[in-house]
């Protein structure tokens, strides 16, 4: 059928399978994403393609990159570049990397330079428009041995660049990050495309929940699924948004000077917010509101479509059955993954705490078994 229809349906599929994905948390838990460049935001993503540079805040910033992709004036397909774990997780994962064709990083983004590079070419070949939504500080840091380690590492790098430890975002991975601005390259030659700048903060019943990255539970948290699902009978998640236009880059840039101050305006951003509840002009920030009645319809029309289709070959109770094994398996595999994870979720898409916190935990025995092998040889 040929590359470019290929695209073209999947874009189709995306926007009738997004609303379900968005209708729980902004229409039945109350998820509110306000901006202070909405309408900026839209103007771009009707011109073309455009890049989207936001720091870690949460594990669902996903979420956030798809809302605004399906609620402007004009709908655009949103792609990320995401953990190269994900594209393995059942059902979200598989659906990302084979109808999305999101970019998956499995090293960083300059040893993967190569397989990006061919992504945003098979796009550019296909005429298929994207905003690319990424998080270039890579990782989200929890309350562990480890996450402290790599917390302090990035605060040592700020002191070692001549710039104060950041507080409340990591530093971000610029190198190979050239093969990504390729995706808006013939964009701003002619003045359509746009590289932006987001910082994000997530805040609950007032509290700011990305907060200083020293703090432990409860102080700081990373919102995922779970956190922004609880609003259904708790208090909403609210996701406020900086948008800020950045200057393209290519590779005669000082990339990493660039994304040093970028994350250095970042951080005082953050700070400015956990100290006052709001960024900067707040009275230049709009609701972004969900379209309810759109939401919840395609929501229900998939159901309706689901039972339907399997009734007429008498299948829908065994559809109804699988549903609900497929929601008692999920809820299963996050509570192992939860108390694996010493009381942490990391469910950023559907079974992930259960097998990233078995992942984790097997490689550090490995890791334990390997240091006890080498100190054995040390001393026979």
């Amino acid at each position: 059928l040929g590359e470019k229809f290929f695209r073209n349906a999947m874009t189709v599929l995306i926007d009738w399978t997004t609303p379900c994905v968005l209708c729980i948390p902004f229409s039945w838990c109350g998820c509110h994403v306000s901006t202070n460049g909405w309408t900026y935001a839209e103007d771009k993503m009707k011109a073309g393609n455009s890049l989207v540079l936001a720091n870690h805040g949460s594990r669902v910033d996903w979420i956030i990159g798809m809302y605004v992709g399906f609620h402007g004036r004009y709908r655009r397909r949103v792609g990320f570049v995401c953990e190269g774990l994900i594209q393995y997780m059942p059902i979200v994962g598989w659906y990302r990397r084979l109808v999305c064709e999101d970019c998956f990083v499995m090293r960083s983004f300059k040893q993967d330079a190569q397989r990006i590079t061919k992504n945003v070419e098979n796009f550019h070949r296909t005429g298929t428009k994207r905003m690319i939504f990424l998080s270039p500080e890579g990782v989200v840091c929890d309350y562990a041995e480890r996450d402290l380690k790599y917390i302090n590492d990035c605060r040592e790098f700020c002191t070692e660049q001549g710039y104060k430890p950041f507080d409340y975002v990591l530093t971000p991975r610029y190198k190979g990050l050239t093969c990504l601005s390729n995706h808006i390259k013939h964009e701003m030659v002619e003045g359509t495309g746009e590289l932006m700048s987001t910082a994000i903060a997530y805040s609950r019943g007032g509290k700011l929940l990305n907060s200083k990255l020293l703090y432990t539970f409860p102080a700081r948290q990373h919102a995922d699924l779970y956190t922004i699902y609880s609003g259904i009978l708790g208090d909403p998640t609210h996701m406020t948004l900086h948008v800020h236009p950045m200057e393209p880059f290519n590779k005669d840039s000082d990339i990493k000077t660039i994304m040093m101050k970028d994350y250095e305006r970042k951080d005082v951003l953050m700070k400015y917010f956990h100290e006052h509840g709001h960024f900067p002009d707040p009275e230049t920030y709009e609701h972004v509101k969900p379209n309810h009645f759109v939401l919840n319809l395609i929501f229900g029309l998939h159901f309706v479509v689901l039972f339907g289709v399997t009734g007429l070959f008498g299948l829908a109770q065994s559809t109804l059955n699988g549903c609900i094994f497929i929601f008692s398996l999920i809820t299963f595999a996050h509570t192992i993954g939860y108390f694996f994870n010493g009381g942490t979720s990391m469910e950023s898409v559907p079974f992930e705490t259960g097998i990233k916190s078995i992942l984790m935990k097997f490689m550090a025995r490995h890791a334990q078994h390997k240091s006890k092998a080498s100190d054995s040889e040390k001393f026979a």
